[in-house]
Protein backbone atom coordinates (compact mmCIF):
# COMPACT_ATOMS: atom_id res chain seq x y z
CA UNK A 1 0.00 0.00 0.00
CA UNK A 2 2.72 2.31 0.70
CA UNK A 3 4.78 1.61 -2.49
CA UNK A 4 0.83 2.42 -4.29
CA UNK A 5 0.73 5.84 -2.21
CA UNK A 6 4.37 7.11 -3.36
CA UNK A 7 3.40 6.09 -6.73
CA UNK A 8 0.34 8.08 -7.27
CA UNK A 9 2.14 11.20 -5.18
CA UNK A 10 4.92 10.75 -7.84
CA UNK A 11 2.81 10.84 -10.60
CA UNK A 12 0.49 13.79 -9.57
CA UNK A 13 3.55 15.51 -9.13
CA UNK A 14 4.90 14.51 -12.60
CA UNK A 15 1.80 15.62 -14.71
CA UNK A 16 1.72 18.86 -12.70
CA UNK A 17 5.48 19.38 -14.13
CA UNK A 18 4.40 18.42 -17.36
CA UNK A 19 1.08 21.15 -17.31
CA UNK A 20 3.40 23.92 -16.13
CA UNK A 21 6.06 23.04 -19.05
CA UNK A 22 3.44 23.46 -21.46
CA UNK A 23 2.05 26.74 -19.83
CA UNK A 24 5.37 28.07 -20.43
CA UNK A 25 6.32 27.01 -23.88
CA UNK A 26 2.86 28.53 -24.52
CA UNK A 27 3.28 31.62 -23.23
CA UNK A 28 6.87 31.99 -24.59
CA UNK A 29 5.50 31.46 -28.11
CA UNK A 30 2.90 33.29 -27.36
CA UNK A 31 5.11 36.32 -26.33
CA UNK A 32 7.22 35.90 -29.68
CA UNK A 33 4.46 36.05 -32.01
CA UNK A 34 2.73 38.95 -30.28
CA UNK A 35 6.34 41.04 -30.20
CA UNK A 36 7.08 40.14 -33.78
CA UNK A 37 3.66 42.14 -34.61
CA UNK A 38 4.29 44.60 -32.35
CA UNK A 39 7.65 45.58 -34.02
CA UNK A 40 6.59 45.13 -37.60
CA UNK A 41 3.67 47.53 -36.75
CA UNK A 42 6.27 50.26 -35.41
CA UNK A 43 7.23 52.86 -37.51
CA UNK A 44 10.07 52.42 -39.87
CA UNK A 45 11.56 56.04 -38.52
CA UNK A 46 11.51 55.21 -35.28
CA UNK A 47 14.90 53.34 -33.39
CA UNK A 48 14.40 50.50 -32.15
CA UNK A 49 13.73 49.92 -28.38
CA UNK A 50 16.51 47.52 -27.50
CA UNK A 51 20.41 47.73 -28.47
CA UNK A 52 23.09 44.92 -28.03
CA UNK A 53 25.59 45.87 -25.40
CA UNK A 54 28.50 43.77 -24.20
CA UNK A 55 29.49 43.60 -20.10
CA UNK A 56 32.10 42.36 -18.36
CA UNK A 57 32.60 42.33 -14.20
CA UNK A 58 35.25 44.77 -12.73
CA UNK A 59 38.26 43.30 -10.87
CA UNK A 60 39.01 44.98 -7.04
CA UNK A 61 39.26 48.16 -7.18
CA UNK A 62 37.78 49.57 -10.07
CA UNK A 63 39.40 51.08 -13.29
CA UNK A 64 38.31 52.46 -16.89
CA UNK A 65 36.32 48.86 -17.57
CA UNK A 66 35.35 47.93 -14.18
CA UNK A 67 31.56 46.80 -15.45
CA UNK A 68 32.06 49.32 -18.22
CA UNK A 69 29.14 48.85 -20.91
CA UNK A 70 29.25 50.30 -24.06
CA UNK A 71 26.23 50.78 -26.48
CA UNK A 72 26.81 48.09 -29.99
CA UNK A 73 24.48 49.09 -32.66
CA UNK A 74 22.74 46.06 -34.54
CA UNK A 75 21.98 48.27 -37.91
CA UNK A 76 24.68 45.78 -39.61
CA UNK A 77 24.78 42.72 -37.16
CA UNK A 78 21.01 42.06 -36.51
CA UNK A 79 19.75 38.49 -37.98
CA UNK A 80 16.52 37.08 -37.68
CA UNK A 81 16.62 35.65 -34.64
CA UNK A 82 18.00 38.57 -32.65
CA UNK A 83 14.67 40.37 -33.99
CA UNK A 84 12.69 38.22 -32.60
CA UNK A 85 14.54 38.18 -29.13
CA UNK A 86 14.38 41.94 -28.98
CA UNK A 87 10.74 42.34 -29.80
CA UNK A 88 10.06 39.21 -27.26
CA UNK A 89 11.75 41.34 -24.89
CA UNK A 90 10.48 44.42 -25.67
CA UNK A 91 6.91 43.42 -25.21
CA UNK A 92 7.51 41.73 -21.95
CA UNK A 93 9.25 44.93 -20.69
CA UNK A 94 6.06 46.71 -22.18
CA UNK A 95 4.04 44.53 -19.51
CA UNK A 96 6.51 44.50 -16.95
CA UNK A 97 5.95 48.03 -16.65
CA UNK A 98 2.37 48.37 -16.64
CA UNK A 99 2.35 45.29 -13.94
CA UNK A 100 4.52 47.73 -11.82
CA UNK A 101 2.19 50.19 -12.14
CA UNK A 102 -0.22 48.21 -11.06
CA UNK A 103 1.23 46.69 -8.16
CA UNK A 104 1.94 50.67 -6.78
CA UNK A 105 -2.18 50.70 -7.17
CA UNK A 106 -2.36 47.66 -5.16
CA UNK A 107 -3.72 45.40 -8.49
CA UNK A 108 -1.66 42.72 -8.66
CA UNK A 109 -3.13 40.61 -11.63
CA UNK A 110 -1.77 36.85 -12.69
CA UNK A 111 -0.24 37.40 -15.88
CA UNK A 112 1.78 40.30 -14.52
CA UNK A 113 2.91 37.77 -11.51
CA UNK A 114 3.69 34.79 -14.46
CA UNK A 115 5.51 37.28 -16.96
CA UNK A 116 7.75 38.46 -14.08
CA UNK A 117 8.21 34.80 -13.11
CA UNK A 118 9.19 34.52 -16.30
CA UNK A 119 11.45 36.86 -16.71
CA UNK A 120 13.11 35.30 -13.19
CA UNK A 121 13.12 31.92 -14.04
CA UNK A 122 15.04 32.94 -17.36
CA UNK A 123 17.90 34.75 -15.51
CA UNK A 124 16.88 38.02 -16.95
CA UNK A 125 17.32 39.33 -13.36
CA UNK A 126 20.10 39.71 -10.85
CA UNK A 127 18.02 40.03 -7.15
CA UNK A 128 16.73 36.77 -6.12
CA UNK A 129 14.16 38.23 -3.89
CA UNK A 130 13.00 39.43 -7.16
CA UNK A 131 11.25 35.93 -7.92
CA UNK A 132 9.46 36.01 -4.95
CA UNK A 133 8.10 39.76 -5.04
CA UNK A 134 7.33 38.91 -8.11
CA UNK A 135 5.83 35.10 -7.71
CA UNK A 136 4.72 35.38 -4.38
CA UNK A 137 3.28 39.24 -4.27
CA UNK A 138 1.90 38.54 -0.08
CA UNK A 139 5.96 38.78 0.71
CA UNK A 140 6.77 42.49 0.70
CA UNK A 141 10.71 43.02 0.90
CA UNK A 142 10.55 46.72 0.64
CA UNK A 143 11.49 49.58 -1.79
CA UNK A 144 14.96 48.66 -2.28
CA UNK A 145 13.98 45.35 -3.28
CA UNK A 146 11.10 45.98 -5.27
CA UNK A 147 13.04 48.55 -7.47
CA UNK A 148 15.75 45.46 -7.78
CA UNK A 149 12.49 43.51 -9.07
CA UNK A 150 11.76 45.82 -11.43
CA UNK A 151 15.20 45.52 -12.93
CA UNK A 152 17.13 49.00 -12.52
CA UNK A 153 14.19 51.06 -14.68
CA UNK A 154 13.46 48.17 -16.69
CA UNK A 155 16.80 47.47 -18.31
CA UNK A 156 16.46 43.45 -18.25
CA UNK A 157 20.36 42.19 -19.35
CA UNK A 158 20.62 38.72 -20.93
CA UNK A 159 24.30 37.42 -20.62
CA UNK A 160 25.01 34.45 -23.16
CA UNK A 161 28.70 33.92 -22.53
CA UNK A 162 30.63 33.94 -19.25
CA UNK A 163 31.38 37.32 -17.72
CA UNK A 164 35.16 38.09 -16.62
CA UNK A 165 37.14 40.00 -15.31
CA UNK A 166 40.73 40.86 -16.00
CA UNK A 167 42.87 39.58 -13.18
CA UNK A 168 46.25 42.00 -13.89
CA UNK A 169 44.06 45.39 -13.81
CA UNK A 170 43.24 45.67 -17.10
CA UNK A 171 39.84 46.28 -16.88
CA UNK A 172 37.73 44.97 -19.06
CA UNK A 173 35.15 47.11 -20.33
CA UNK A 174 32.71 46.39 -23.20
CA UNK A 175 33.89 43.60 -25.50
CA UNK A 176 31.89 42.03 -27.17
CA UNK A 177 33.28 38.33 -26.36
CA UNK A 178 32.25 38.98 -22.69
CA UNK A 179 28.71 38.71 -23.04
CA UNK A 180 25.41 40.29 -24.71
CA UNK A 181 23.37 42.43 -23.16
CA UNK A 182 19.70 43.06 -24.49
CA UNK A 183 19.00 46.46 -22.64
CA UNK A 184 15.17 47.64 -22.41
CA UNK A 185 13.79 51.09 -21.77
CA UNK A 186 9.93 51.17 -21.56
CA UNK A 187 10.23 54.71 -21.08
CA UNK A 188 12.87 57.21 -22.18
CA UNK A 189 15.18 58.38 -19.18
CA UNK A 190 15.57 61.73 -17.85
CA UNK A 191 19.12 62.81 -18.79
CA UNK A 192 20.96 63.76 -16.52
CA UNK A 193 22.04 67.46 -16.07
CA UNK A 194 25.46 68.32 -16.27
CA UNK A 195 27.19 69.29 -13.17
CA UNK A 196 29.89 70.55 -15.41
CA UNK A 197 32.26 73.86 -14.36
CA UNK A 198 32.69 76.69 -17.03
CA UNK A 199 34.90 76.61 -19.75
CA UNK A 200 38.61 77.79 -19.65
CA UNK A 201 40.58 79.37 -21.71
CA UNK A 202 40.30 81.56 -24.38
CA UNK A 203 38.40 81.00 -28.07
CA UNK A 204 35.78 77.93 -28.82
CA UNK A 205 36.48 74.68 -26.55
CA UNK A 206 39.01 72.37 -27.99
CA UNK A 207 38.96 69.62 -25.46
CA UNK A 208 36.36 68.06 -23.36
CA UNK A 209 37.78 66.10 -19.99
CA UNK A 210 34.96 64.04 -18.46
CA UNK A 211 34.96 60.68 -15.83
CA UNK A 212 33.56 57.54 -17.01
CA UNK A 213 33.90 56.16 -13.53
CA UNK A 214 33.40 59.72 -11.84
CA UNK A 215 33.78 58.13 -7.93
CA UNK A 216 37.13 56.53 -8.00
CA UNK A 217 39.33 57.99 -5.54
CA UNK A 218 42.70 57.55 -3.63
CA UNK A 219 44.18 55.83 -0.70
CA UNK A 220 43.10 57.92 1.91
CA UNK A 221 45.69 60.36 4.40
CA UNK A 222 45.52 62.56 7.51
CA UNK A 223 45.47 65.41 5.27
CA UNK A 224 43.19 64.32 2.62
CA UNK A 225 40.47 62.32 4.12
CA UNK A 226 37.21 61.15 2.69
CA UNK A 227 33.56 59.38 3.13
CA UNK A 228 33.44 56.04 1.23
CA UNK A 229 30.83 56.36 -1.95
CA UNK A 230 29.92 53.00 -3.11
CA UNK A 231 32.59 51.27 -1.77
CA UNK A 232 35.73 51.48 -1.15
CA UNK A 233 38.20 53.40 -3.11
CA UNK A 234 35.06 55.29 -4.12
CA UNK A 235 33.60 59.17 -3.12
CA UNK A 236 31.02 61.59 -4.44
CA UNK A 237 32.63 64.46 -2.99
CA UNK A 238 34.47 65.79 -6.16
CA UNK A 239 37.69 67.25 -3.86
CA UNK A 240 38.93 63.47 -3.36
CA UNK A 241 38.32 61.63 -6.44
CA UNK A 242 39.21 61.43 -10.42
CA UNK A 243 37.25 64.92 -10.99
CA UNK A 244 40.03 66.89 -8.34
CA UNK A 245 42.60 65.15 -10.98
CA UNK A 246 40.73 66.58 -13.61
CA UNK A 247 40.60 69.83 -12.52
CA UNK A 248 44.61 69.75 -11.74
CA UNK A 249 45.49 68.54 -15.65
CA UNK A 250 42.76 70.94 -16.81
CA UNK A 251 44.43 74.35 -15.19
CA UNK A 252 47.74 73.20 -15.84
CA UNK A 253 46.88 73.06 -19.78
CA UNK A 254 44.89 76.29 -19.27
CA UNK A 255 47.95 78.17 -17.94
CA UNK A 256 50.31 76.72 -20.83
CA UNK A 257 48.17 76.83 -23.94
CA UNK A 258 45.51 78.75 -23.09
CA UNK A 259 42.79 76.37 -25.06
CA UNK A 260 39.61 76.57 -24.00
CA UNK A 261 38.86 73.32 -22.10
CA UNK A 262 35.39 72.21 -20.82
CA UNK A 263 35.57 69.82 -17.81
CA UNK A 264 32.27 68.03 -17.23
CA UNK A 265 31.88 66.26 -13.83
CA UNK A 266 28.81 64.70 -13.97
CA UNK A 267 28.29 61.58 -12.15
CA UNK A 268 28.07 58.60 -14.80
CA UNK A 269 27.37 56.11 -12.51
CA UNK A 270 24.11 55.87 -11.15
CA UNK A 271 22.23 54.23 -11.24
CA UNK A 272 24.62 51.23 -11.95
CA UNK A 273 28.23 51.15 -12.63
CA UNK A 274 28.15 49.07 -15.54
CA UNK A 275 26.70 50.64 -17.65
CA UNK A 276 28.39 53.93 -16.79
CA UNK A 277 29.94 54.13 -20.46
CA UNK A 278 26.33 54.27 -22.22
CA UNK A 279 26.28 57.39 -20.51
CA UNK A 280 29.71 59.16 -20.83
CA UNK A 281 28.96 57.99 -24.24
CA UNK A 282 25.88 60.24 -24.85
CA UNK A 283 27.72 63.58 -22.99
CA UNK A 284 30.63 63.36 -24.72
CA UNK A 285 27.33 63.26 -27.56
CA UNK A 286 26.07 65.83 -26.13
CA UNK A 287 28.86 68.10 -25.78
CA UNK A 288 29.99 67.72 -29.27
CA UNK A 289 26.53 69.20 -30.11
CA UNK A 290 27.03 72.06 -28.09
CA UNK A 291 30.20 72.93 -28.97
CA UNK A 292 31.15 71.62 -32.55
CA UNK A 293 34.55 73.11 -32.15
CA UNK A 294 35.54 70.17 -29.66
CA UNK A 295 38.07 68.04 -31.30
CA UNK A 296 39.80 66.42 -28.00
CA UNK A 297 38.30 64.15 -25.72
CA UNK A 298 40.19 62.64 -22.45
CA UNK A 299 38.24 60.55 -19.88
CA UNK A 300 39.89 60.61 -16.84
CA UNK A 301 39.83 57.48 -14.58
CA UNK A 302 42.26 56.13 -11.93
CA UNK A 303 43.84 52.54 -12.00
CA UNK A 304 43.02 49.37 -9.89
CA UNK A 305 46.33 48.38 -7.89
CA UNK A 306 47.07 44.61 -8.40
CA UNK A 307 51.09 44.11 -7.85
CA UNK A 308 54.34 45.63 -8.76
CA UNK A 309 55.82 48.66 -7.36
CA UNK A 310 53.17 51.29 -5.24
CA UNK A 311 55.06 54.68 -6.64
CA UNK A 312 57.30 55.85 -9.18
CA UNK A 313 59.88 58.50 -7.73
CA UNK A 314 60.18 62.17 -8.99
CA UNK A 315 62.55 64.57 -7.45
CA UNK A 316 63.38 62.41 -4.50
CA UNK A 317 59.71 61.86 -3.64
CA UNK A 318 56.86 59.44 -4.85
CA UNK A 319 54.50 59.91 -7.49
CA UNK A 320 52.03 58.12 -9.55
CA UNK A 321 52.38 56.47 -12.61
CA UNK A 322 49.87 57.73 -15.84
CA UNK A 323 49.01 55.32 -18.24
CA UNK A 324 46.99 55.81 -21.62
CA UNK A 325 44.70 52.70 -22.62
CA UNK A 326 43.43 52.73 -26.60
CA UNK A 327 40.41 50.59 -27.94
CA UNK A 328 40.67 49.49 -30.61
CA UNK A 329 37.12 47.85 -30.73
CA UNK A 330 37.63 44.67 -32.25
CA UNK A 331 36.80 42.45 -29.35
CA UNK A 332 39.06 39.49 -28.83
CA UNK A 333 36.35 37.46 -31.33
CA UNK A 334 37.30 39.63 -34.50
CA UNK A 335 33.75 41.16 -34.39
CA UNK A 336 33.70 43.55 -32.19
CA UNK A 337 31.78 46.81 -32.35
CA UNK A 338 30.09 48.01 -36.10
CA UNK A 339 31.61 51.58 -35.05
CA UNK A 340 35.10 51.20 -34.84
CA UNK A 341 37.60 53.59 -33.62
CA UNK A 342 40.35 55.19 -35.35
CA UNK A 343 43.03 53.50 -32.80
CA UNK A 344 45.99 54.12 -34.59
CA UNK A 345 45.37 58.01 -34.42
CA UNK A 346 44.52 57.49 -30.92
CA UNK A 347 47.34 56.15 -30.31
CA UNK A 348 50.29 58.00 -31.88
CA UNK A 349 48.85 61.41 -30.24
CA UNK A 350 49.17 58.53 -27.07
CA UNK A 351 52.45 57.59 -27.65
CA UNK A 352 53.51 61.24 -28.02
CA UNK A 353 52.18 62.26 -24.84
CA UNK A 354 53.79 58.87 -22.94
CA UNK A 355 56.88 59.70 -24.80
CA UNK A 356 57.19 63.76 -23.42
CA UNK A 357 56.02 62.27 -20.14
CA UNK A 358 59.05 59.81 -19.96
CA UNK A 359 61.45 62.46 -21.00
CA UNK A 360 60.13 64.99 -18.60
CA UNK A 361 60.27 62.23 -15.58
CA UNK A 362 61.70 59.13 -16.68
CA UNK A 363 59.24 56.23 -15.90
CA UNK A 364 56.13 57.96 -14.65
CA UNK A 365 54.55 57.23 -17.59
CA UNK A 366 53.63 53.44 -18.26
CA UNK A 367 53.89 51.62 -21.83
CA UNK A 368 50.24 52.06 -23.58
CA UNK A 369 47.90 49.56 -23.10
CA UNK A 370 46.32 48.42 -26.01
CA UNK A 371 42.80 46.80 -25.38
CA UNK A 372 39.84 44.99 -28.13
CA UNK A 373 37.85 46.98 -26.26
CA UNK A 374 36.52 50.45 -27.38
CA UNK A 375 36.16 52.99 -24.31
CA UNK A 376 34.14 55.31 -26.67
CA UNK A 377 37.31 56.69 -28.73
CA UNK A 378 34.91 56.10 -31.68
CA UNK A 379 34.00 59.73 -31.14
CA UNK A 380 37.50 61.31 -32.50
CA UNK A 381 40.19 60.68 -33.57
CA UNK A 382 41.78 62.18 -30.32
CA UNK A 383 39.66 60.64 -27.83
CA UNK A 384 42.26 59.09 -24.76
CA UNK A 385 41.35 57.34 -21.76
CA UNK A 386 44.36 57.58 -19.18
CA UNK A 387 44.72 56.20 -15.75
CA UNK A 388 46.37 58.70 -13.48
CA UNK A 389 47.54 56.69 -10.31
CA UNK A 390 45.55 53.65 -8.81
CA UNK A 391 43.73 53.13 -5.83
CA UNK A 392 46.92 52.02 -3.14
CA UNK A 393 48.30 55.86 -4.72
CA UNK A 394 47.55 58.98 -2.25
CA UNK A 395 46.16 62.36 -3.72
CA UNK A 396 49.26 64.13 -3.03
CA UNK A 397 51.29 61.48 -5.50
CA UNK A 398 48.49 61.93 -7.76
CA UNK A 399 47.91 65.45 -8.31
CA UNK A 400 51.81 65.69 -8.65
CA UNK A 401 51.41 63.24 -11.58
CA UNK A 402 48.33 65.37 -12.97
CA UNK A 403 50.91 68.38 -12.93
CA UNK A 404 53.57 66.53 -15.14
CA UNK A 405 50.56 65.13 -17.21
CA UNK A 406 49.20 68.58 -18.23
CA UNK A 407 53.10 69.77 -18.86
CA UNK A 408 53.48 66.89 -21.46
CA UNK A 409 50.36 67.39 -22.72
CA UNK A 410 50.80 71.43 -23.31
CA UNK A 411 54.10 70.80 -24.71
CA UNK A 412 52.35 68.08 -27.69
CA UNK A 413 49.59 70.39 -28.31
CA UNK A 414 51.74 73.71 -28.49
CA UNK A 415 54.14 71.61 -31.09
CA UNK A 416 50.99 70.52 -33.14
CA UNK A 417 49.85 74.02 -33.56
CA UNK A 418 53.32 75.25 -33.95
CA UNK A 419 53.75 72.69 -36.82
Amino acid sequence: MIRIKVWKITQILYYLAVVALAILVLVLLAGLWKGSTDHQSQPSGQPASGVVTAMAAPPEGGGPGGQALEEETLETRQTGAQRLLRSFFYTRSQQAARAEQKREQNVITPASNLAGCLRNLLGLTEDPASFLTLCMPQLNFGPAQAAAAKGDDTQLALTTSAQSGQGDGQNADDSAEHGIVVEIATEQEEPQQPAQAPAQGEGEPYMLVYHTHTTEAYTKTEANTYADGDGEYRTTDNNYNVVRVGEQIINGIVARTGLNIIHDTTNHEPPKHGTAYVRSLQTMENQKAAHPSLEMFLDVHRDAYITGERAAEYNGQPIAQIQFVVGTGEGQTGAGFSVKPDWEKNYALAQQITDELNRIAPGVAKPIRKSTSRYNQHVSNKALLVEVGHNKNTLEETLAAADLLSEAMSNVLNAQRQG
